[in-house]
């Protein structure tokens, strides 16, 4: 049978990266995007077994009917990964309560709510496996983005403690934490000024690319992984 998987924010860098490795490895993909179509239709017109499903996954009736759309097309649903979210610079003086929930919003409640809606499918699927991305932020801290940070922290402990309630299902969740990536949403929020304290800190001396971070994705999906749950795979170039 054909491995599916449910890509949440695959408009972005790092999802549309995670899209491509997935489809050529041979995964029948559902696509989620909010605002940005384009950027999934061009990956549809790019690979076979490729469905489009927009949705704001703020609102939980959405996410509901995102995971059914998945199921419907592809059949079943073996992997989630979910890319989605967003990100801001902001003093924490200036920040608002309001600030603080859109984040967590759209990375920790919007997982909640898309692997709560699709625990029937896992719960059937033959080696069923959810990846959640958080970042390095959420490991060591960022100033000038505490409400990402914050979010991004969240994310981790809900891997872990999902890992932990859902291994009697035989459901491994994991965690991808990059480090900087050469992303369109970074090359928008920062100058290369603004970035290379960062790189001068990686042992690397680099970015990574998306392919490098959806590619961990990629692997924590795989059956040669079947025995890792509850973990934070690291994509960082040795910064943390």
């Amino acid at each position: 049978m054909q491995k599916t998987v449910l890509i949440l924010g695959a408009s972005g860098g790092i999802g549309s990266a995670c899209a491509k490795l997935f489809a050529q490895a041979g995964y029948a993909c559902a696509l989620q995007y909010h605002t940005n179509a384009e950027a999934v239709r061009t990956l549809a017109s790019e690979f076979d077994d490729i469905h489009p499903i927009a949705a704001d996954l703020t609102d939980a009736a959405q996410a509901r009917r995102c995971v059914s759309l998945a199921a419907y097309h592809l059949g079943h649903i073996d992997s989630i990964v979910y890319c989605a979210g967003t990100a801001k610079q902001e003093a924490f003086s200036a920040l608002e309560d309001e600030d603080f929930l859109a984040m967590y919003q759209v990375h920790v409640l919007g997982a909640v709510r898309v692997i709560r809606a699709a625990l029937d499918e896992l719960m059937q699927a033959q080696s069923p496996s959810v990846v959640l991305f958080s970042s390095m932020w959420g490991q060591v801290g960022a100033a000038g983005e505490s409400h990402y940070a914050a979010a991004k922290g969240a994310v981790i402990a809900l891997c872990k403690s999902l890992a932990k309630e859902l291994a009697v299902y035989n459901i491994r969740v994991n965690c991808v934490s990059p480090g900087l990536i050469d992303t369109p949403m970074n090359s928008n929020m920062f100058t290369e000024d603004d970035l290379a304290p960062v790189i001068d800190r990686t042992p690397l001396a680099r970015a990574g690319t998306p392919e490098e971070a959806a590619a961990c994705a990629l692997f924590l999906c795989d059956e040669k992984a079947s025995f890792i749950t509850g973990q934070v795979l690291s994509p960082n170039g040795g910064i943390c």
